[in-house]
């Protein structure tokens, strides 16, 4: 930009803001917080008060859900952001899910914060993910590989097997590389208690 003559000058005849992008200046607090909000999802909006941040912090880790701390003791223009925008703005901690006030740890129980809070921000145990792909077809195959490039000689030997009674006994079936997911690959081993694939 130059020295600090320049931007002395600039600053000095209004002209500094101008020249510099948008992701360098501070925006105005209604604009921070809109795109602070936007950004981050599942938000908690806390103060000093570490038991009470305790209570809803476990209950959004035990859904596995992704969340932002924010502490309005030292983000305090947040924190007069919330009271002006929110007349009713309940005590903290408070919960926002997807721009929207859920509300406090008291308001909550946890059966309605799992419906409060779309799946896309609840991660899946492995055991969930596990049922849901064995339950995908009625007949599923885990294998090395895909039925149009096994990987292994016992993968294409189970893929001709299986095509030759698609139609006649079962209808179609399923199939999941076992390659592309190392957590799956492991994690169904000790799931059904079989060691090996396909």
């Amino acid at each position: 930009m130059g020295g600090i003559d320049i931007v002395t000058e600039l600053i000095e005849e209004n002209e500094f803001d101008e020249m510099m992008p948008k992701e360098c200046l501070k925006l105005p607090v209604k604009e921070a917080f809109a795109e602070f909000v936007k950004e981050h999802q599942v938000i908690v909006f806390h103060n000093e008060d570490e038991a009470e941040l305790k209570r809803i912090v476990d209950k959004l880790s035990e859904l596995q859900v992704e969340y932002t701390k924010v502490n309005l003791a030292i983000k305090k223009d947040f924190g007069e952001l919330l009271v002006a925008q929110y007349p009713d703005f309940p005590t903290l901690p408070t919960l926002f899910v997807e721009e929207k006030m859920i509300g406090t740890v008291e308001q909550i129980n946890e059966a309605d914060l799992q419906s409060q809070i779309p799946t896309k921000f609840i991660k899946e145990t492995l055991e969930q993910r596990l049922t849901k792909l064995i339950n995908l077809h009625p007949v599923m195959l885990f294998m090395k590989g895909n039925p149009s490039e096994p990987q292994c000689g016992f993968s294409k030997r189970l893929v001709g097997i299986l095509e030759k009674y698609v139609g006649s006994v079962i209808p179609s079936y399923g199939h999941f590389d076992i390659f592309s997911d190392d957590e799956i690959r492991e994690g169904l081993k000790k799931f059904k208690n079989w060691p090996t694939y396909p």
